[in-house]
């Protein structure tokens, strides 16, 4: 225990023994939710900051405990994990549970060099990204269950060649990549149940790798979400023919006064996709629309809605025309 009463904000815990080798403080932030300032700890091990309302640290907060091995900031407000951790990098376990995280900045854990452990429970998460766990080469096992993560970019795992032990379930993954699949067949163990995945053609050519990255028994414990029809049943026990395989669905907007073409594609099976120019070319395989130097920007985004939503894209692109996008294998109806 450690009287505080009447001390700084830049000293509250000036009266803690230079000795210390674990503490736990509660509520250490100040009213804009930046984390206060630590003492000059060197031979702390083990240190716990919450339950409390962090938002944020400074660059160099943890600087003052060097050689930290252990950190728990979980049971906060955190809403993004920014590049604090330069100054403990002999870190193996941290702790970020329970806050408001939904995203993880560029670089932010790359400093983490030793760590071994990393737990993420509990959070806003909607994606996974590539450069998410850049640097942690050392890690075990990670924990990113009781998330909203529906997309996992295809190398995010390659970064981890010493993973261990993978958390996913419960979160809202209608599939996984094939490259993420690839990744996790040299985990041990990968834990997915509880998601909504989508029985359909996409998923019949994924089965096997599948069952190799999850392992056989963790696999028989997987079930369809959709299509309604199959919703219950085990992913292993469901046979080819009984996946559908609806066409893709395409709609196109203008934006910025029509300067801008918009094409929102939905698909099951990754259809190619091209914009063709008014006489019929491949815009960006030959020759720009723009003869001044302009360019075009093309970005794919496998985000599956709703079946109730794909109904109405469906509808809306039966009522309309699109103007120049193209789509093969297999194209778009109406298109």
């Amino acid at each position: 225990m450690c009287n505080t009463t009447g001390q700084t904000e830049e000293n509250q815990l000036g009266c803690l023994p230079p000795t210390l080798r674990k503490l736990q403080v509660e509520g250490h932030s100040g009213s804009n939710g930046k984390l206060r300032p630590l003492p000059g700890l060197v031979q702390l091990r083990t240190l716990f900051l919450g339950p409390g309302h962090i938002l944020a640290a400074e660059r160099d907060t943890f600087s003052a405990v060097p050689n930290l091995l252990a950190l728990s900031m979980s049971n906060n407000d955190i809403t993004a994990i920014g590049s604090w951790f330069g100054g403990i990098w002999k870190l193996t376990k941290l702790e970020l549970s329970w806050n408001e995280i939904r995203e993880i900045k560029k670089n932010a854990l790359q400093p983490l060099v030793k760590l071994e452990l990393l737990s993420l429970r509990y959070n806003r998460l909607r994606a996974v990204e590539e450069w998410y766990f850049v640097g942690l080469t050392k890690l075990k096992v990670l924990h990113l269950s009781y998330n909203n993560i529906s997309h996992i970019a295809g190398k995010s795992f390659d970064q981890l060649p010493g993973l261990l032990t993978l958390f996913l379930d419960h979160n809202r993954l209608s599939t996984i990549p094939a490259e993420s699949l690839t990744a996790m067949r040299g985990i041990q163990s990968v834990k997915v149940e509880e998601n909504p995945f989508r029985c359909t053609c996409a998923m019949e050519s994924l089965k096997s790798l599948w069952s190799r990255a999850v392992g056989h028994s963790d696999y028989n414990r997987l079930q369809c979400s959709y299509p309604p029809g199959l919703s219950g049943r085990k992913i292993a026990d469901v046979e080819r023919h009984e996946m559908p395989c609806p066409s893709p669905t395409a709609s196109v907007s203008r934006q910025d006064h029509g300067a801008t073409l918009v094409c929102e594609v939905f698909w099951e099976k990754q259809p190619e996709i091209r914009w063709l120019d008014p006489r019929g070319r491949a815009v960006g395989e030959r020759e720009s629309l723009d003869p001044c130097g302009g360019g075009v920007t093309t970005r794919l985004e496998h985000e599956i809605p709703p079946p109730s939503l794909l109904k109405e894209e469906r509808r809306a692109h039966q009522q309309t025309t699109p103007a120049y996008p193209s789509s093969a294998s297999p194209p778009p109806p109406s298109t």
